[in-house]
C-alpha cells in the first residue's frame, strides 16, 4: 500500500495530536481527577498509535503504544501519576516530535525508543482482573439476562481472533460487530458501544440470534486483520446452569458502583456522533496564499474599474459598478476570516514551556492563559511563536525570584506569568506580565558601561525607560555566562526586529521590585489594507486608517515653534509637526506651508502630525512588502499598486516616529524638563 500521497495529512494530524498532549498531560498533572481530559489524553495516543502503524512507522506506534498503556492505568487509578511518569511521558513526547521532523525532514523516523519503553515498562504494574476486562471491552453477558433477550431463539456465539500486529482494534472490533449485525439480531456484542472507541484488545465476540452460521463467518473473515472466525450454537439454559451462585462472585466495591452509577435525575450522555468531522476540512496552507493574492488582484481590478466608471456616463454602470463592489467586499471578508487562526495555536506551547524552564531553573511559576480565541491573520500566526518564546524565557529566566528570594520579599512563593491576548482596533494586543523582580536601571548600566554602549557618566543618568531602551540594544544581556536559556546574545532586539517585520511594535514597561509587561501590538492581516491616499510634493502615499485620529486644515490651528521644531496647537493637545514630502521623500519643504494634516498615532500611543500638499480619498489597497533595505532609509512599510498603475509607498507611522523622537534628542539644545516647559507654554 502506498502511503506517500497521505504523508501531508499524517504530518500535519501528528503535530496537532502532539500538541493536545503534551497540554492534556500538563492539565492532568494539576487536576488528576479531570475524567474527560483522561479520556481526552486516551483518545488522542490511541489515534496517534493507529495512524503511525497505518503509515509503517513501526518505532513511533511501539512507543505510542506503551504510553497507552500508562494513560490507560491512569483511567483506572485515582491521584494521577506521580511527577516521574509525568517527566517519562513528556520525553517520550518530546521524541515522538523529532521522529515527526524527521519524517518531514528525511522520510523516516531515525529514533530508538528502546530507553523509553523500558521506563514506561517500570510505570506499568500487573493490571486488576477489572482492569484487564475495561482492556477487552467488557466483561461476559450475564446468562440470565442473554436468556431473556433471545426469548427461545437459538443464539449463536461468534467469536473473532485479530492478528497480532492490529493497528487499530477499534475499528476492526467495530466492523466484526457491523458485520453481524448486518446478518442478525446482535443481543451482546464485546466490546459493547461504550468501550469501543477505547478498545485495545485482539477478541471480539457477539451473540446473535435469526442468523446463519455460516454466513456470519464468511462476513467476519472477510474483515481486514482478522485472523480466525468462530461460530457456535450455545446451549444458553446450560450456561445458567454452569454460572456460579451469588456467593462466589466477588463483591464490588460501593465507591466503584457509585462512579458507574448516575446520581439521580442524571440521564447518561448520548454517545458522540461522528458528523462533527464534516464540518471542518484541511487545505493546504500554499492553497490558502494563492487564494489571498487573486483576491488581492481582483482587489486591484475592482480599484481600476472603479476609476473607469467615475469617469463614464452609461445608464445603469454606476448601479452594477456598486452591486458588483459590494460583492466582491463581501468576498474579500469571507477569504480574510478563512485565513483567521486563534492565537491558541501558539498559546499551547507555552505550558511545557514554562514547567520546564522552571523546573529546570528551580522556580515556582504559575502560567495563566487569556484570549486563546482571539483570531490573527494565519502568516503573523506562524512569525509570533518565536518572539512570545523568547519573551516567557526571559520572564521565567531573569524576572522570577527564587522560591526562598519571594519569601524574603513579602511575595508570594509562588510567581504569576499571564500571558493574554486582546483585540483593540484594527490589530490585537499580546501582553506577557511578571510580578517578579522589574527591571533594575543600575544593573542594566553597569552591563552597558561593560559592553560600551553607554560611558559610566551616562549611567548615571540611566533611568527605567533608558534602561528599557538598552535592553533592546543588539546582543545586550544581562546574563553573567551564556546557558541553553540565556545568554548567547539573540535579545530583545531579535523580538523587536521581528514583530515589526509583521508591521507591529513592542512596548515594555517595568517597576522595579514589582515586575515587568510587555506588550506586542500587531495588525489583524497583512494583505489588504484600508488605507487613505494623500499627496506629498510629487508623490503619492498611503497611510493606514487604523492609525488616523482626525485630518485638519492646518490654516485652523497654531503652529508654534518648540526647540526649533514646528508644533500643531489644538487646543490642549500639542502635536510634533512633520512634513511628510521631507520625512518621506527627502525634500526641503516647509509644514506649515502646507494646507492639510493627518494626525496619526504609533502602536505606543504617540500621536504626530504629518503635513501633507493633498488628501485624495480612501481606498483598500493589496500591500506588498519591501526589501529590508528600503525601510532602513526612509519610514515605509510596504508599498501597494494603485488603479492608475502607480505605486504608492504605505508610511510606517512607528518608523516616523521613532525617527523624529530621535532627530529631536540629537538636536535639542534643552534639557528634558525645558522642552517640558515649552510645550505646556504653547499648549497655553
Amino acid at each position: 500500500m502506498d502511503t506517500s500521497e497521505y504523508l501531508p495529512m499524517f504530518l500535519a494530524e501528528s503535530r496537532e495530536h502532539l500538541q493536545e498532549l503534551n497540554l492534556a498531560v500538563l492539565k492532568i498533572e494539576e487536576n488528576p481527577e479531570d475524567k474527560e481530559k483522561i479520556d481526552e489524553i486516551f483518545r488522542v495516543a490511541h489515534s496517534m498509535k493507529g495512524m503511525s502503524a497505518t503509515m509503517g512507522f513501526a518505532a513511533m506506534a511501539e512507543l505510542t503504544h506503551k504510553m497507552e498503556d500508562v494513560f490507560e492505568l491512569l483511567r483506572q487509578r485515582r491521584g494521577g501519576l506521580s511527577r516521574d511518569a509525568i517527566d517519562a511521558v513528556l520525553a517520550c513526547l518530546d521524541m515522538l516530535e523529532g521522529g515527526v521532523a524527521n519524517i518531514d525532514e528525511h522520510g523516516e523516523e531515525r529514533l530508538d525508543p528502546a530507553e523509553l519503553i523500558a521506563r514506561l515498562d517500570g510505570l506499568v504494574h500487573e493490571r486488576t482482573p477489572e482492569q484487564k476486562a475495561v482492556k477487552l471491552g467488557g466483561v461476559a453477558p450475564d446468562p440470565g439476562e442473554l436468556f431473556r433477550l433471545a426469548a427461545g431463539r437459538p443464539v449463536l456465539h461468534v467469536l473473532a481472533r485479530l492478528t497480532e500486529d492490529v493497528s487499530m482494534p477499534s475499528v476492526r472490533a467495530f466492523m466484526v460487530i457491523g458485520a453481524c449485525t448486518n446478518l442478525g439480531d446482535v443481543l451482546v456484542a464485546l466490546p459493547d458501544e461504550d468501550a469501543m472507541e477505547q478498545f485495545a484488545g485482539d477478541i471480539v465476540e457477539a451473540w446473535v440470534v435469526d442468523g446463519d452460521p455460516d454466513a456470519l463467518r464468511n462476513a467476519v473473515a472477510e474483515v481486514e486483520e482478522v485472523g480466525s472466525v468462530e461460530v457456535v450454537e450455545v446451549d444458553v439454559e446450560q450456561m445458567i446452569a454452569d454460572a456460579p451462585v451469588a456467593e462466589d462472585v466477588p463483591e464490588v466495591p460501593e465507591e466503584v458502583v457509585a462512579e458507574a452509577k448516575p446520581a439521580e435525575g442524571e440521564t447518561k450522555p448520548a454517545a458522540k456522533s461522528g458528523s462533527g468531522a464534516a464540518k471542518t476540512v484541511r487545505v493546504d496552507a500554499e492553497r490558502l496564499d494563492q487564494l489571498m493574492h487573486y483576491m488581492a488582484e481582483v482587489v486591484v481590478h475592482r480599484t481600476q474599474l472603479e476609476a473607469l466608471v467615475s469617469d463614464a456616463d452609461h445608464p445603469g454602470l454606476a448601479s452594477a459598478m456598486q452591486e458588483l463592489t459590494r460583492s466582491s467586499q463581501s468576498l474579500q471578508t469571507m477569504v480574510m476570516q478563512v485565513r483567521m487562526i486563534p492565537v491558541e495555536a501558539v498559546f499551547m506551547r507555552f505550558p511545557r514551556l514554562v514547567r520546564d524552564l522552571s523546573g529546570k531553573l528551580g522556580k515556582d511559576v504559575n502560567l495563566v492563559l487569556q484570549g486563546q480565541d482571539t483570531e490573527l491573520d494565519r502568516t503573523v500566526v506562524d512569525a509570533l511563536g518565536d518572539p512570545l518564546v523568547h519573551l516567557i524565557r526571559n520572564s521565567v529566566d531573569h524576572g522570577f525570584e527564587s522560591p526562598e528570594e519571594r519569601l524574603r520579599l513579602g511575595k508570594p512563593e509562588t510567581g504569576t506569568l499571564e500571558v493574554r491576548a486582546r483585540p483593540t482596533g484594527g490589530g490585537i494586543v499580546i501582553t506577557v506580565k511578571d510580578d517578579g523582580r522589574g527591571v533594575d536601571p543600575r544593573k542594566v548600566a553597569a552591563v552597558a558601561v561593560k559592553r560600551g554602549l553607554i560611558s559610566a557618566e551616562d549611567a548615571e543618568l540611566v533611568d527605567t525607560p533608558r534602561a528599557i531602551e538598552l535592553l533592546f540594544s543588539a546582543g545586550f544581556s544581562t546574563a553573567e555566562k551564556a546557558t541553553d536559556v540565556s545568554g548567547r546574545g539573540v535579545g530583545m532586539d531579535a523580538v523587536r526586529n521581528r514583530i515589526r517585520e509583521l508591521g507591529g511594535d513592542v512596548i515594555m514597561d517595568s517597576v522595579t521590585g514589582q515586575g515587568t509587561t510587555t506588550e506586542i501590538r500587531l495588525p489583524l492581516s497583512l494583505a489588504i489594507t484600508s488605507a487613505l491616499l494623500v499627496e506629498a510634493g510629487e508623490s503619492t502615499y498611503a497611510v493606514a486608517i487604523d492609525r488616523i485620529e482626525r485630518t485638519v486644515r492646518v490654516e485652523d490651528w497654531t503652529v508654534r515653534g518648540v526647540a526649533g521644531r514646528p508644533m500643531l496647537v489644538m487646543g490642549d493637545e500639542v502635536s510634533p509637526l512633520i512634513d511628510a514630502a521631507t520625512a518621506l521623500a527627502g525634500r526641503d519643504d516647509h509644514a506649515a506651508d502646507k494646507p492639510y494634516a493627518v494626525l496619526v498615532r504609533s502602536q505606543s500611543g504617540r500621536t504626530i502630525a504629518l503635513a501633507v500638499d493633498g488628501l485624495l480619498g480612501q481606498r483598500e489597497l493589496v500591500c506588498r512588502s519591501l526589501p529590508p533595505e528600503v525601510g532602513e532609509d526612509v519610514p515605509v512599510a510596504a508599498a501597494a499598486v494603485l488603479s492608475s498603475g502607480e505605486i504608492a509607498l504605505v508610511v510606517d507611522v512607528d518608523g516616523l516616529t521613532r525617527e523624529h523622537d530621535r532627530a529631536a534628542r540629537d538636536d535639542a539644545p534643552a534639557s528634558n524638563e525645558e522642552n517640558h516647559g515649552a510645550l505646556q507654554r504653547s499648549a497655553a
